[in-house]
């Protein structure tokens, strides 16, 4: 399932394919949403609006930028605005054999990026409803995934997987369920449930662009059922491939 900074996922065009037309399986299909085109790298702009359970909303502007080495990615997020999280970094490096190294650089505290250890990784991430675990990019081996139906959602067909966190695989969550676009292999809806297996999280995608031929997540939800929560993703500019330094994805950089 692919997430981590990939977190602006899609959504809804028109189907002219029948979900279930030729046979696919579970795997099939999350691997051909891991493998799905988006770009050689990427530099985005983002509103970020947090909404509690009374309702009340704070709104922040980041910035994302990432970049792919071979099947690997170097992804950093900078908070832009308001003046009580300005200058905020986040890094991540993905890794193959290993989770994926993150770093978190506060200014107010004026130390050194701090690496997240994997016992935080079901902290969330500030302040919103995605969790460290969700700004990983999740490797398709991890999941025991289980094609289980046609469905439609708003009256677009799509295939319904359940990806279940393979033993020994430490996740918060005991499975995903995804509604994935077979035209354009994006997951449309993905539900989280915890481990009790109660439903704990969903994903939605609101709009959905086409920009330089690449398919792209203009505006996702995360709403945390569970404390009646929500963060809301609105893409307001983006571009690929683009030449981004190296220097970019480094902690020397995230104290700039």
């Amino acid at each position: 399932m692919k997430f981590g900074f990939r977190f602006f996922l899609a959504a809804l065009l028109c189907l002219s394919l029948a979900a279930g037309a030729y046979a696919i399986t579970g795997t099939e299909i999350v691997q051909n949403v891991h493998d799905r085109d988006d770009g050689d790298s990427a530099a985005s702009e983002t509103t970020m609006i947090l909404i509690n359970d009374k309702g009340q909303e704070k709104e922040r502007t980041i910035r994302l930028i990432r970049k792919d080495y071979g099947d690997l990615s170097k992804s950093m997020i900078r908070f832009l605005a308001p003046a009580d999280v300005k200058g905020t970094g986040f890094l991540v490096w993905e890794n193959t054999d290993r989770d994926d190294d993150q770093f978190l650089y506060l200014p107010a505290l004026k130390q050194d990026p701090r690496r997240i250890a994997s016992s935080e990784k079901n902290s969330r991430f500030m302040g919103t409803e995605f969790t460290y675990e969700d700004m990983e990019n999740r490797k398709v081996e991890k999941d025991t995934h289980t094609y289980l139906r046609d469905e439609e959602i708003d009256g677009h067909l799509c295939y319904v997987v359940e990806s279940v966190p393979k033993e020994g695989e430490e996740s918060q969550y005991g499975k995903f369920i995804s509604w994935v676009h077979p035209d354009i292999w994006i997951p449309i809806r993905i539900e989280f449930y915890d481990e009790n297996m109660e439903l704990l999280k969903i994903l939605t995608v609101s709009e959905l662009e086409e920009i330089d031929g690449i398919w792209t997540t203009i505006e996702s939800t995360m709403d945390n059922v569970q404390e009646e929560r929500k963060t809301i993703l609105r893409v307001d500019e983006i571009e690929y491939n683009l030449d981004i330094p190296d220097d970019f994805f480094t902690e020397r950089y995230l104290k700039e």
